[in-house]
């Protein structure tokens, strides 16, 4: 499917749609390819955060997981919301100590159901090695990539000062489905040697703290064949008085909508971020491009069906 057929699809499932809880909406077409909704923070009020998910354009969200008992609840959750989420099942780096012979054998259950689109979230966190060693995240990532091969399942990966052992690892691995960096956050020469191995990159709120050098490199029109947009919500809450604040010492103007501006100042913070977040985040990748957020939303809404095999 061309980005056309996608945007002639999307005009005529979004036309005449009744409005959502809350009185403002725009209208992006985004998916979330990373969002922590089974966390506690959202057992309350996920209806109403999947409203305003929807008032901020995000149609279609990926929950991931970090833990066993985390995937269970996000295909739970997929099955409350059929057709809105999915889910990823996969260990956290920083949860392998609690990997078994019966984790696998949960996650060898869960990723198989056609709502679970993904192994992940998993990786290497090597900012914490007291909490788990390099060893036993590598052995454990190992497992999970073999879980992805095996079942043809795209893998979500976290990583945080590990890009060179990640890389290595993945070596072994070069027919997996696709690779998801999740909320990338290193720097561009990091992200230049995953784009160059064909991985995806899922761009969160800490893009406001990217450098010129990232921003270079993702004015690549080739990079942009490689990005998505994930809230990973409730975390990396998209810091938008600062990014505000250094477009105006700039003499720039604002690259936010009121819409947008709105949904984060009410609904989100470092304590809870939410995936209505998404609009904003999309309007600051699109000012990093010097493009039409619409055309944003719309390139990174492809990239995501690709990834992660969906229809829209």
């Amino acid at each position: 499917m061309s980005q056309q057929q996608l945007k002639n699809i999307i005009k005529l499932k979004c036309t005449n749609q009744p409005a959502n809880a809350t009185e403002m909406s725009n209208d992006y077409v985004i998916v979330d390819s990373g969002a922590n909704l089974a966390n506690k923070k959202f057992q309350r009020d996920l209806d109403q955060v999947l409203d305003r998910a929807r008032s901020a354009g995000v149609k279609k969200l990926v929950v991931l997981s970090s833990s066993e008992k985390s995937a269970h609840e996000a295909l739970r959750l997929t099955r409350l919301y059929p057709g809105t989420l999915f889910c990823a099942a996969g260990l956290h780096p920083l949860e392998t100590q609690l990997w078994a012979d019966d984790t696998k054998a949960a996650f060898n259950e869960i990723l198989p159901k056609p709502e679970c689109i993904g192994v992940g979230v998993c990786g290497l966190d090597l900012t914490k090695l007291e909490v788990a060693s390099l060893k036993q995240q590598l052995s454990v990532l190992e497992a999970q990539l073999q879980l992805a091969r095996d079942l043809s399942k795209p893998v979500v990966l976290f990583e945080k000062s590990g890009s060179t052992e990640l890389l290595h690892l993945l070596r072994a691995y070069p027919n997996l489905s696709s690779v998801v960096i999740h909320g990338f956050a290193g720097s561009a020469e990091q992200a230049k040697k995953y784009l160059d191995k064909g991985y995806y990159l899922s761009m969160t709120g800490s893009l406001w703290k990217a450098k010129e050098e990232m921003h270079q490199l993702l004015r690549d029109p080739a990079s942009q064949e490689q990005l998505l947009l994930a809230s990973d919500a409730p975390f990396l809450f998209p810091n938008a008085k600062s990014k505000l604040k250094r477009s105006q010492e700039d003499n720039r103007e604002p690259v936010f909508s009121e819409i947008s501006e709105s949904l984060v100042r009410r609904y989100c913070s470092f304590q809870r971020n939410e995936p209505c977040s998404l609009a904003l985040t999309c309007e600051l990748l699109a000012g990093t491009l010097d493009q039409n957020p619409n055309d944003v939303a719309l390139k990174t809404t492809y990239n995501a069906l690709k990834a992660f095999k969906l229809q829209f």
